[in-house]
């Protein structure tokens, strides 16, 4: 499916993503995070896909395509995976894979040779394939989705090194100190079939932010952040002290865990109903946090506002738009230090 945004009409969600710009954005997405990466007011999204280091090319003139029905009419549902090889559309599938699905393949193709060079229009009949559900992908990369406001968007792939795996879980985050929005993301994939390989070149990294909407990719092995098993999601657990706790989790494998020092800032706990932050800061620029239920993939952080030191003014908006203005000095903590 694409990216999909749906408009609140008075507590009614309407699906309009044909207005926003987003509608030739079919991939195989996995997770979504929010922030204000160029200090306009406005929350951006980073969106992970599958990424760009598979046999799998998608564009909107070679998609990859599945083809699903019950095509030997065994009361099974028989899903055909095809993609583009040099302007031709094949199936994915290798002859001892189909043939396992649809035993009556083996008398359409009695031969490798003849199945290796069949194209899906012939793989599958005309008919076949009519009767058929079709999906088709055109966008594999992971990418940066600009706020224009008024509900328009713009897509731009994320650098080419956060293009190796597929991306599941993000965090976001001033991790540099430089004032900026900045995104840890984890990825990989160990659930591939057999005959396509594990999807597990990524080791985790950092994204940094410029503040303008552009980042550079910095790797796990260079940042410290260095997870590479099969990664999927990604939260921040805040305490009362300046320091916080970032959990991973990894299919068949432990926990890691990473210790932050946020330094010149403080973590500022939220209401239930708070939704959001307006941050003007002694330079002039602003930034808007939202709070979240959920975020990333499968994952939810502790809900804190993460405070930095060179803030001027910090108002808080609940879920009814009723703002709350922050004290900026920070408050005592249990043992009486500021």
């Amino acid at each position: 499916m694409p990216i999909t945004f749906f408009k609140n009409m008075g507590g009614r969600l309407v699906e309009g993503t044909r207005s926003t710009g987003l509608g030739d954005t079919h991939g195989w997405w996995n997770s979504i995070v929010a922030g204000d990466f160029n200090h306009d007011g406005r929350p951006d999204y980073i969106v992970g896909n599958l990424g760009l280091n598979t046999k799998y090319r998608a564009s909107k003139r070679e998609p990859v395509r599945v083809y699903a029905a019950d095509f030997d009419q065994n009361g099974t549902l028989d899903p055909v995976l095809s993609y583009y090889l040099q302007g031709k559309n094949y199936a994915a599938a290798s002859w001892d894979q189909m043939v396992d699905q649809m035993g009556g393949m083996k008398g359409r193709f009695p031969r490798y040779a003849d199945y290796a060079q069949a194209t899906l229009e012939r793989t599958l009949s005309r008919a076949e394939r009519k009767r058929a559900y079709v999906a088709e992908a055109v966008m594999f990369a992971s990418a940066y989705m600009e706020n224009l406001g008024s509900g328009k968007f713009a897509l731009r792939p994320l650098p080419l090194a956060a293009q190796i795996a597929s991306v599941f879980g993000m965090l976001t985050g001033d991790y540099d100190g430089d004032g900026n929005l900045d995104v840890l993301l984890v990825g990989n994939s160990h659930a591939l079939d057999p005959q396509t390989g594990w999807d597990d070149a990524a080791i985790g990294g950092v994204l940094l932010g410029n503040g303008n909407g552009q980042f550079r990719y910095v790797s796990g092995a260079a940042s410290g952040f260095y997870v590479d098993g099969d990664a999927k999601a990604v939260a921040e657990l805040v305490f009362d002290d300046p320091h916080s706790l970032i959990l991973v989790t990894q299919n068949d494998d432990s926990l890691s865990v990473f210790a932050r020092r946020t330094r010149g800032s403080r973590a500022v706990p939220l209401r239930p109903l708070d939704a959001y932050a307006l941050l003007t800061f002694k330079d002039g620029t602003t930034r808007r946090e939202e709070f979240h239920y959920g975020g990333g993939y499968l994952s939810q952080s502790s809900r804190y506002l993460d405070l930095p030191g060179d803030v001027a003014q910090a108002v808080i908006y609940d879920y009814a738009g009723r703002p709350r203005l922050l004290p900026l000095s920070p408050a005592p903590d249990r043992r009486g230090n500021q």
